[in-house]
């Protein structure tokens, strides 16, 4: 009937369509696909390959009697050929994009390490002491801030302490300033060697030092100063230049969440006071704020 002719012809242009695609589309290999499931479904017996050999072969008759010259037509095995060596240069290309991306991530992770690792070195830089790799003023601030928070909130108290080198121009003048600085070494581990695990040790600049003793009564917190003092006084400090005997002056107070609340620069200056003490009463001695003598 007339509705199954029309369906007929239209699955034959569609097919015709497809056959000039073979030759003339990009990428062949999905065109060549569509192109054998048409055949297939329009019943026609013949392959594709007869196919399109036939159609090259009347497009070139066809040209001739029209007097126009069109070529020599490709074969269904050069389209094929031409269709594989479409696919190796795609695979190429986006292997090479690929291998591209790639380098592109990895130059991106090395980027976000060395910026990760510069951040690592700023931050070092900014919260320690160079020479003595111990915590800065900065950080020992900070550090007893909030030491008087947590002691104002669980109600208990917190000492600090100020320790001097006594006498270290002396030694930068005597031994030079390399054994100055192997002194200051030394002692930065002598003190940390005398403390608890939750204590903190600085460097607050020069030859000074603050240590921070949290939940540390006066008692308690002279006992550590006194250890400290005598770990510096045991034994002179080893260095290029021969040991050098030191000694500390140290100066502490004691923060009481019972008492009128002090803020951190006043509880500086009360230990500032004490060493102060310390050093004019005869140095290599512990003095507490508040002490007379």
């Amino acid at each position: 009937d007339e509705e199954t002719r029309v369906a007929r012809l239209t699955r034959l242009g569609y097919l015709a369509d497809l056959l000039a695609d073979v030759v003339q589309a990009h990428p062949k290999d999905f065109v060549i696909e569509r192109a054998t499931e048409m055949i297939q479904k329009s019943g026609i017996e013949q392959p594709l390959e007869t196919l399109v050999d036939h159609m090259a072969k009347r497009l070139v008759d066809l040209a001739e009697e029209l007097d126009i010259r069109v070529g020599a037509q490709p074969s269904l095995g050069e389209v094929m050929v031409e269709a594989q060596n479409a696919m190796l240069q795609l695979a190429q290309q986006q292997e090479e994009q690929t291998s591209a991306l790639e380098a592109q991530l990895r130059a991106k992770e090395e980027e976000t390490r060395v910026l990760e690792e510069s951040n690592r070195r700023l931050m070092h830089m900014a919260s320690k002491d160079t020479l003595t790799e111990l915590d800065n003023r900065r950080m020992f601030n900070r550090a007893l801030q909030s030491a008087l928070e947590d002691a104002v909130k669980q109600f208990s108290p917190a000492s600090i302490l100020i320790v001097d080198v006594d006498h270290f121009k002396r030694v930068n003048d005597t031994y030079g300033h390399p054994a100055g600085d192997a002194v200051l070494r030394a002692l930065a581990r002598r003190m940390e060697g005398a403390l608890r695990t939750v204590d903190k040790v600085a460097r607050l600049g020069g030859e000074e030092f603050g240590v921070l003793l949290p939940n540390s009564t006066p008692a308690g917190g002279r006992m550590v100063a006194e250890r400290i003092r005598m770990a510096i006084e045991a034994s002179p400090v080893p260095t290029d230049e021969g040991p050098v005997p030191c000694t500390v002056s140290i100066g502490g107070t004691t923060f009481d969440p019972d008492r009128v609340p002090r803020t951190r620069d006043e509880l500086i200056k009360q230990a500032d006071q004490a060493l102060y003490l310390a050093k004019n009463t005869g140095r290599n001695k512990v003095c507490w704020y508040g002490q007379k003598s």
